[in-house]
């Protein structure tokens, strides 16, 4: 397993399972932090991990009780559990697990699921159809923001 890291504004650690995922990982880490930047997030540390389906299937039958694999599963931090390895000021967001064959498969853009999981940890939901909508719009802009032709994204 690899791993990325961030800059000085925030951490971002990325982690993979297979050699094969190592591009996406570059993916991941730089649409996470371009949203990180875009919701003005402050000094915060997301760990991603992309992951087999096998893990993904794991993963989602013993936290969700769902014995199938997932695009993305997010798990925000316990904000009450200190963090003496982060540097002064930065707060632990969570853990972002995304299936990059699983989104593949179903012919979904990794970025945008790696931006869908990020917003989870900052607190967007999408249980009522009001915070739905708010949080698809949200992923919209940045998508829009980060990744428009015009950006070269």
């Amino acid at each position: 397993m690899r791993k990325k890291n961030g800059s000085e504004d925030n951490r971002i650690s990325v982690t993979y399972e297979r050699e094969t995922f190592a591009s996406s990982a570059a993916v991941v880490e730089n649409a996470l932090r371009g949203a990180l930047l875009l919701e003005g997030a402050g000094k915060c540390f997301v760990e991603a991990h992309l992951v087999t389906d096998e893990s993904m299937r794991r993963i989602n039958r013993e936290t969700r009780k769902k014995d199938v694999p997932t695009n993305v599963l997010s798990f925000v931090a316990d904000r009450s559990l200190p963090h003496p390895e982060l540097p002064k000021g930065f707060r632990y967001c969570g853990e972002i697990f995304v299936a990059p064959r699983h989104i593949s498969k179903k012919k979904e853009d990794i970025r945008i699921l790696a931006v869908h999981g990020l917003l989870h940890l900052l607190g967007y939901e999408h249980k009522k159809k009001n915070d739905r909508m708010v949080m698809e719009a949200r992923e919209r802009e940045i998508f829009r923001s980060l990744f428009s032709p015009s950006r070269g994204g």
